[in-house]
């Protein structure tokens, strides 16, 4: 009788051990492997359109923090594309310039100034984030600085 309480009592052990495991890695799933898209909504707490397609995407190497730089470009449907507190002209090129340098970006995944398109900065603390929407290719450049 009491061997087969134990068998009982390790089954249920075992269970409520592979449970945890589960739920365990299922939060550090999503805390760890989410979107490229979540990322830059978790940490500039902005919202972006559901259908952005990830073309490009290049950073610095992640040591233990996830600082540095980041670049990532989107393609998007026109319609969907929020363009609320973006600005047309005026814009210092040279801080994405100097990304896509250090950052070694082939010349066909570079954004062309000289086409049409509104951009907008966001800052935290010391942290930077570019973005700049070309109507003409419905593409979305993200430019990340974190300190």
């Amino acid at each position: 009788m009491k061997k087969n309480w134990r068998k009982k009592i390790g089954f249920v052990l075992l269970f409520i051990f592979v449970f945890c495991l589960f739920l365990e890695c299922y939060h550090l799933k999503k805390i760890y492997f989410i979107s490229k898209k979540e990322a830059y909504e978790t940490t500039w707490n902005i919202s972006l359109p559901d259908d952005l397609k990830e073309i490009y995407h290049v950073q610095t190497p992640v040591v233990f923090l996830p600082d540095g730089e980041k670049y990532t470009v989107f393609e998007v449907q026109k319609e969907q594309m929020g363009l609320e507190g973006f600005y047309r002209g005026g814009i210092q090129k040279k801080f994405a310039e100097d990304m896509l340098e250090l950052l070694e970006v082939p010349e066909e995944e570079k954004p062309d100034f000289s086409k049409n398109y509104v951009w907008r900065e966001y800052r935290k603390h010391s942290d930077t984030l570019l973005v700049l929407y070309f109507f003409e290719e419905n593409r979305v450049y993200f430019f990340q600085k974190l300190i």
